[in-house]
């Protein structure tokens, strides 16, 4: 159960090879293709080989690709990049330090791109900024409930205790 040595590291060596290629279409499915994986599987697979700290890494090259010349990848990697960086961030401020070794700059890698003075990648990076680095929503704010909120506040719970919860590690 489980990838060997062996298999781990060509999967990591296809990744990088996949994310450089020349043609567009093929990072983009390099890119689309982790961003099947869970939260798990990638800090503990593809961040495996050293993370962001080391060069060649698989998530190194993918913050390359913030900066790459079409703009599809472009998208699809700030867009993956921020993802993670919102399901990490938890964990990055608790201090694990295998996460923080795999994917704790990325916010940094992110910001850095705005000094391509590029527009388009200044827009992307501004939506992934307010989407899932610093989401408006955050920190949740308790306001207090009159007695008819609270009667349909319990009714909404009633049914959403139906409903199966949120997978806090998706990506």
């Amino acid at each position: 159960i489980g990838l060997s040595d062996e298999e781990l590291q060509a999967l990591l060596l296809a990744f990088a090879q996949l994310l450089h290629d020349q043609e567009e279409h093929v990072r983009l499915a390099a890119i689309r293709a982790i961003s099947t994986f869970n939260y798990h599987a990638l800090i503990n697979t593809l961040g495996a080989d050293g993370g962001l700290n080391k060069q060649g890494t698989v998530f190194t090259i993918l913050a390359e690709r913030v900066t790459d010349r079409k703009h599809t990848v472009r998208e699809q990697a700030i867009e993956l990049l921020a993802r993670i960086w919102g399901v990490a961030s938890h964990d990055i401020e608790e201090g694990v330090s295998v996460v923080k070794e795999a994917v704790g700059d990325i916010a940094n890698r992110l910001l850095r791109a705005f000094y391509t003075n590029d527009a388009h990648v200044h827009t992307f990076i501004d939506r992934a900024l307010y989407d899932s680095l610093l989401p408006l929503s955050f920190p949740p704010i308790k306001a207090h409930k009159s007695d008819g909120q609270k009667q349909r506040a319990s009714q909404k719970e009633i049914v959403s205790q139906a409903t199966p919860p949120v997978d806090p590690d998706a990506i």
